[in-house]
């Protein structure tokens, strides 16, 4: 009598899961098990079917998982429940084969604990085969823009630009719109001319020792198109007139003050670049682990719907911590173009804190979601606000800005990450302030009036925040990819980003790229890249076909290809630039072993040390086991703060 076989991804997860279910055998697939082949296209018209093959060095896991399939009588695949996680379920169903096909059932949970996934066993399914189609389209358009263009690419670079050293570059549908919105931001900045405009503001002095803020709004037909006063006499003849003021005019209303939504992955990345200063890539990695023990449900979702025993879960605590909350709970819906209705990434359990001795970064990460958690749950916050107007001798106007606290609501949790004020995001902009009581014709005359020089300012800098906002609002891939997206353009050299600000500046490299792909290629244009999404999701709700889908992009690609191979490369990067920076980038990049020095002494030979003890290079990580991604069945030791760290010993068992 065979046993129960559950298959899940991540062999930490095997663990956790195991933990709970001692009569289950859990295997992991350790990611997926097949892929296209690396050294070919692995797909061809006019069926555009792609012709999988194992991923080497997953030998020993198919093999195992085949294993454990013949001595089960009962298989549930349990990998993740997006996209991705339903392609490796097919995946591994065809592994089987079809004397398991009765045996085999697919699982989806939110989070990792007992009640959640025997719910799902008693829900168990088939495979959702329309997502594994969407995941399917998805892989193979973007192996068709890879391998189609990517070596022309190359090759036109080097001879347009005269440089025969050039590395291989490559093309993608997702990463060049990035690099694209990089460039194009970073020579807005660079074509910026400021305009100096003036203002004039006064500053009123009560006789309480207290002041408030007032500034003078132009009219419209002394402003240019951009509603700005760009003669400076005309805002001086203000200033020289305004020797008093005397209100006319109040404003006043209640606004509301919302708590931070429940997470999707698309804000959850957002906030942690943003308040944690942390990259996409370690905040997704530290969801997973977090994931994998339980701690929190599912990272990739694009939902912030709470299922409802959370949702009690967080009042109850709330009320027990004196918290407000509102008499009935908030409801937030998803999006129109959310492509699966997963739960929101929220904590597992809100009375839990993680122990000080775990990984400083999950620990915050941890804590951002545990606050987002709660505080999505509690009371609105309510304010007045006031717009208070005045006029001068000349009878121009001024006007300043007041708020006044109403409700507390959620602001009540001293929150590390939440906080709201006054300050303006523009130093053009008035603060909000605490106004006195004025009645109707109220005149002040003690006056601090000064006149104000000011310029306009080029735009932001795209930062890994609010890159992934741009991707986001424009519909340019999905938050679950934006990872992967960003490292793949740093590590291609086309663009830089500074470790502290997250903050990135395009290279020459990138520039040509972008410069000799927009001419030619639609994906180039975040639009139809967008409409391409939509395209797969479409694949995912049985509403659009897999073949017509693809066949359309290639027929396109076909085109552009003929156009892109017969022209020339214009670009404004001078090749003396280009070469110079690929010199400067093959001197500063040599390749190292992992067992190179990276911040200290680390030594690959080090066998003394043992999982949890304080990494002997950084002393601030901890020692712990880690899978090699090309045979993960091999094991290494390195610490826990890896990439900044990068120690790396052989366990004693495997010498």
């Amino acid at each position: 009598m065979g046993g129960i076989l559950l298959i899940v991804e991540a062999p930490k997860k095997a663990k956790t899961i195991s933990r709970f279910f001692s009569e289950l055998t859990v295997k992991a697939t350790v990611g997926h098990v097949v892929d296209l082949p690396v050294k070919e296209m692995g797909v061809e018209p006019p069926e555009h079917k792609p012709a999988y093959e194992a991923i080497k060095g997953k030998e020993k896991v198919i093999a195992g998982l085949r294993g454990a399939a013949n001595a089960s009588d009962k298989i549930y695949i349990a990998t993740d429940l997006d996209r991705e996680g339903e392609a490796i379920a097919a995946h591994v169903n065809n592994l089987l084969g079809r004397k398991h096909a009765s045996k085999i059932a697919r699982v989806t949970y939110t989070e990792i604990n007992r009640s959640a996934i025997q719910k799902a066993i008693q829900s168990a399914h088939n495979i959702r085969w329309p997502l594994v189609r969407a995941q399917e389209a998805r892989r193979v358009v973007d192996r068709y823009v890879g391998y189609l263009i990517s070596k022309v690419l190359t090759q036109k670079v080097k001879q347009n630009m005269s440089l025969p050293d050039l590395p291989f570059l490559s093309a993608g549908r997702v990463q060049s719109v990035a690099v694209k919105l990089i460039v194009q931001r970073q020579r807005e900045i660079a074509c910026f001319k400021p305009v100096s405009h003036y203002g004039v503001r006064a500053v009123v002095h009560q006789h309480t020792g207290s002041s408030f803020i007032t500034d003078w709004v132009p009219g419209e037909s002394i402003c240019d198109q951009n509603g700005l006063v760009v003669d400076e006499s005309v805002a001086q003849k203000v200033k020289d007139n305004t020797h008093q003021l005397r209100h006319y005019k109040s404003e006043s209303k209640r606004a509301a003050i919302m708590p931070p939504k429940p997470l999707t992955t698309e804000k959850f990345v957002q906030f942690c670049s943003g308040k944690l200063k942390i990259t996409t890539k370690a905040a997704m990695a530290s969801a997973q682990r977090l994931y994998e023990q339980g701690l929190i449900t599912y990272h990739r979702t694009d939902s912030p719907v709470m299922s409802e025993e959370a949702v009690q879960a967080v009042r109850r605590y709330a009320v027990d911590k004196s918290l407000p909350i509102p008499d009935v709970a908030p409801v937030y819906s998803a999006s129109a173009s959310a492509q699966e209705a997963h739960e929101c990434l929220r904590v597992s359990d809100i009375e839990l804190q993680l122990p000080n001795d775990v990984d400083p970064q999950d620990q915050s990460v941890y804590r951002l979601i545990w606050e987002v958690t709660l505080l999505s749950q509690l009371d609105k916050g309510l304010d007045n606000r006031q717009t208070v107007w005045f006029l001068n001798e000349t009878d121009e106007k001024f006007k300043a800005r007041g708020r006044t606290l109403v409700n507390i609501g959620w602001r009540a949790y001293d929150s590390k990450y939440f906080k709201t004020n006054t300050t303006p995001k523009s130093t053009d902009e008035q603060p909000e302030q605490k106004l006195p009581p004025i009645t109707d014709n109220d005149i002040f005359h003690d006056l601090s009036v000064s006149l104000q020089e000011k310029q306009t300012k080029p735009p932001q800098v795209l930062t890994e925040k609010t890159l992934v906002e741009q991707l986001a609002r424009l519909g340019v891939g999905r938050p679950s990819t934006y990872a992967q997206t960003i490292e793949k353009i740093v590590s291609m050299k086309y663009v830089v980003r500074e470790s502290k600000t997250l903050r990135f500046q395009s290279t020459s490299l990138g520039a040509v790229i972008v410069d000799a792909l927009v001419p030619y290629f639609k994906f180039m244009d975040e639009h139809y890249t967008a409409e391409l999404e939509s395209s797969f999701d479409q694949i995912a709700t049985n509403k659009a076909d897999y073949h017509c889908v693809v066949d359309k992009v290639y027929q396109q690609l076909q085109k552009e290809m003929a156009a892109f191979e017969s022209n020339d490369i214009k670009t404004n990067v001078k090749s003396d630039e280009l070469s110079d920076f690929c010199k400067t980038t093959k001197k500063n990049t040599s390749r190292k072993s992992y067992a190179g020095k990276s911040n200290g002494s680390s030594n690959a030979k080090n066998t003394s040390c043992k999982v949890g003890d304080s990494c002997p290079d950084c002393k601030k990580g901890k020692v712990e086991k880690r899978l090699f991604k090309k045979d993960p069945e091999k094991q290494f030791l390195g610490c826990n703060q890896f990439p900044s760290c990068r120690f790396f010993a052989w366990p004693k068992s495997t010498g």
